[in-house]
């Protein structure tokens, strides 16, 4: 009888300890300030990969945003030379791209015919 009341004993004092301690664990990884990893992605209730951020072997940093059949849909990347935005349409081809370079900055228009207009300053 000793026996299994000095085990109760134990066993309520480990409960009690994993209580306090797992508080302590979950509040403190609320308060996370930075993360970091090479790649993040987001995903959907399905498990599809709906948004991307990464670091490509050229070191240009791709942001990228995929609609539900896994398209992407919007780009901007950033480089030493400098940034872009590309919008995709609904076939997934260039609608607007921007970019704003070492030596140039434009935005090209591309309408659904293929019908093209660059503005630069």
């Amino acid at each position: 009888m000793k026996t299994q009341n000095f085990l109760t004993a134990i066993l309520i004092a480990v409960l009690i300890y994993f209580v306090f301690t797992g508080a302590k664990e979950k509040s403190a990884a609320s308060d996370i300030d930075t993360i970091h990893t090479k790649k993040f992605e987001l995903i959907d209730d399905k498990g599809k990969i709906r948004a991307s951020i990464l670091v490509e072997e050229s070191g240009e940093t791709m942001f990228r945003l995929k609609d539900s059949k896994g398209e992407i849909r919007v780009k901007p990347g950033a480089s030493e030379n400098g940034s872009g935005l590309l919008l995709l349409n609904c076939n997934t081809e260039p609608g607007i791209q921007a970019l704003a370079e070492d030596k140039t900055t434009s935005i090209t228009i591309t309408d659904a015919a293929g019908k093209t207009q660059i503005i630069q300053p």
